[in-house]
């Protein structure tokens, strides 16, 4: 995980996101990894709740938002404020949340 000058989160990943989706809760997780979570950083951002996994070495697991209403890929990366390849963001899955808890 890097941070340009203007708090923007750059997450590099080895496979395409898994944008987990919880539409009753308003709520969306970007997966990018498997990894065990290590930290969360929490981030209020543009009217909705933000957090951000890391794994052990610092890289971004995922991304979570709550109080979201839109559920594209170029939304809800804008409104977490993270950058993405364009690879990442057209390689995007797009799944159901399983449970009500959306970070594993």
């Amino acid at each position: 995980m890097t941070k340009s000058h203007k708090n923007i989160v750059h997450v590099k990943s080895k496979n395409p996101p898994i944008v987990e989706l919880d539409s009753a809760a308003h709520a969306a997780y970007i997966r990018f990894s498997r990894d065990k979570v290590e930290k969360t950083l929490v981030v209020s951002v543009n009217h909705c709740l933000v957090t951000i996994d890391t794994d052990k070495s610092g890289d971004v697991v995922g991304v979570e938002l709550l109080g979201v209403t839109e559920f594209g890929i170029e939304t809800l990366v804008k409104k977490a404020r993270i950058q993405l390849s364009q690879e990442s963001m057209r390689s995007a899955r797009y799944v159901p949340a399983n449970t009500g808890l959306m970070a594993v």
